[in-house]
């Protein structure tokens, strides 16, 4: 049985950033498990190049995240990243 660390994964999150969600466990009807195999059967494209894409992906030291952070800060409050990382130069 599965400990959910593949809900945790990089295509995990990758799915759910693009909108998909994992479906739990219900109790159906033989039809109805029917009817949500043939609906995720039509994702299953879409699905596998998203993990492809994630599995692919390097995924970012603490540092580059923290990085990549303070320039999303910067850039939504409109500062200029260069005038930043000169006036660090000069300090």
């Amino acid at each position: 049985m599965p400990n959910g660390s593949e809900l945790k994964s990089p295509a995990a999150k990758a799915l759910r950033a693009a909108g998909y969600k994992p479906c739990p466990r219900w109790w159906l009807t033989e039809e109805q498990m029917e009817l949500v195999a043939y609906m995720a059967a039509q994702n299953a494209d879409d699905v596998n190049r998203i993990r492809a894409e994630a599995q692919m992906k390097p995924t970012m030291t603490a540092e580059e995240q923290i990085d990549a952070a303070w320039k999303k800060w910067r850039q939504e409050r409109g500062e200029d990243d260069e005038k930043m990382e000169a006036e660090a130069d000069h300090s």
